[in-house]
């Protein structure tokens, strides 16, 4: 079973030294300015595409976004921030951001649980890295070539990979 946790901390937390007891300051300066519930939400999204018209690759693209989210919720209220650095003074700025929209100064001490299993449905992998940018090219020439050699009346073929 893969260990996801240490999956998304060797991707998220420790290129940038983020360990749990940032995260539990980073919480404790969500509660601070009062809310009753919150949550903190990284992620890491990379896309690659590649497109072939009239027998050569036209476009590829490449992008990555990351950042961390901060929410918290006072009765009904809810208060948003968004980091797409990951400094820690960025991130507590985020999270008092998102802290303010409460009245009331409260105390919340949070742990996180690093224990926890989960079945492995989804491995971490990226098929698109399993082949080189040499590959793409010559697999979306091979799908044009196909096509057209299925049939004459093939006058144009787009393939995205």
């Amino acid at each position: 079973m893969t260990d996801h946790l240490s999956e998304a901390r060797s991707i998220l937390l420790d290129p940038y030294n983020i360990n749990d007891n940032d995260i539990s300051h980073l919480l404790a300066d969500l509660f601070s300015y009062g809310a009753d519930m919150g949550d903190i939400y990284f992620q890491a999204i990379n896309h690659e595409s590649w497109s072939i018209e009239d027998g050569e690759v036209k476009k590829s693209s490449f992008s990555n976004k990351q950042g961390v989210g901060f929410r918290a919720i006072t009765g009904e209220k809810s208060g948003l921030a968004y980091s797409e650095s990951f400094s820690k003074s960025s991130l507590q700025d985020a999270a008092k951001a998102a802290g303010t929209i409460a009245n009331s100064n409260k105390t919340l001490t949070h742990n996180i649980n690093p224990q926890i299993q989960q079945l492995d449905l989804y491995p971490p992998i990226n098929p698109i890295d399993s082949i080189t940018d040499q590959e793409k090219i010559e697999y979306l020439q091979l799908v044009d070539q196909k096509a057209r050699a299925k049939d004459h009346r093939v006058k144009e073929v787009i393939a995205t990979l």
